[in-house]
Formats: structure tokens, sequence, C-alpha cells
């Protein structure tokens, strides 16, 4: 049995309820890695997932987005890793993508009291979430960037606000 680190006050809605959350979030040195089996854990199987250009069907972003809502960082950024892989250098979704995948690192990174890397990667993310669009791929670009400096500062967690409209 793994121990959990509490849900936030208020749950967020879940983006994809059909996959389960994870059964433990996996914290580099705390826990053992599920290495053999991250399909298992993840409830998808990574390597099944690609990009789509409609972003309320591209179920690796929206289950990244409820990983990272539910502090499952590492298993975030698993999710997201594949499809980032697939994109063109320039497109625009992977930029956001690398940004958001440094993001939870730099929070991973926080929550294991290595500041260092966690500022580096955080100050990294920054400039890859830097967009012209107030909302993208549903994710309020402000409202992230504020939450996870916030959580940098204060150790507050951050929950996404995302438009489904």
């Amino acid at each position: 049995m793994h121990p959990q680190i509490p849900p936030p006050c208020i749950l967020p809605q879940r983006l994809v309820p059909s996959l389960t959350l994870p059964p433990f979030r996996y914290v580099p040195g705390l826990y053992t890695h599920p290495s053999r089996s991250v399909g298992q854990h993840l409830g998808i199987d990574k390597h099944l997932v690609t990009p789509q250009k409609n972003w309320k069907d591209d179920t690796a972003w929206l289950y990244g987005l409820d990983l990272f809502n539910f502090r499952f960082y590492w298993e975030s950024h698993e999710v997201w890793e594949e499809p980032w892989k697939m994109l063109p250098n320039d497109d625009p979704y992977r930029i956001f993508l690398q940004g958001m995948i440094k993001a939870s690192a730099s929070i991973l990174k926080r929550h294991m009291g290595h500041h260092r890397p966690a500022d580096l990667l955080w100050a990294s993310a920054q400039d890859l979430l830097d967009t012209d669009a107030e909302v993208f791929r549903g994710v309020v670009v402000d409202d992230l960037v504020g939450k996870v400096k916030r959580f940098h500062h204060s150790g507050e967690w951050p929950v996404l606000s995302i438009q489904l409209s």
C-alpha cells in the first residue's frame, strides 16, 4: 500500500472519467518505479495515444490534465511525452506540451525538496508556456502560470482552470 498525497479540497471535474487514476502517485526515490507496469499504472497504454487536432478528442491531452489536477505529476509527464514526440518541432501544441511537461516536473522536483532543479525547470516551462492565447487547448494560460508560480512560493497545489467551451 502506498501513501497518498491528500486530494485538493475541491475536486476538479474529470475530463476523461472512463480512464482510472493510477493507484498511487509515483515520486522518485520514495516509491518503486512502475517501469514494468507503466501502462497498468497509468490506466492507459501511452504508446497507443496520438495527438489530435481537436483537443476535446485528444485523450492523451485530457487525461494528462486529469493527472496534473489530481497531483499525478510524473504520470502526466509520461502520458504527454508520447504525443510530444510525434509532433513537429515548431508545432504550437508540441511547444505547449513541453511547457506542461516541464511544469509538472518542476512541481514534482519542488515536492521532493530539489529546489534548484525545480526553479530551472519552471523557468524553462514559463518560456514554453508563453503564448498569445488566453486559453490554449482548454487551459487558461495565465491561471496556469499563476498557480504554478504560487505553488513554488507557497506550496499551494495547483488545479488548472479548464474552459470546455
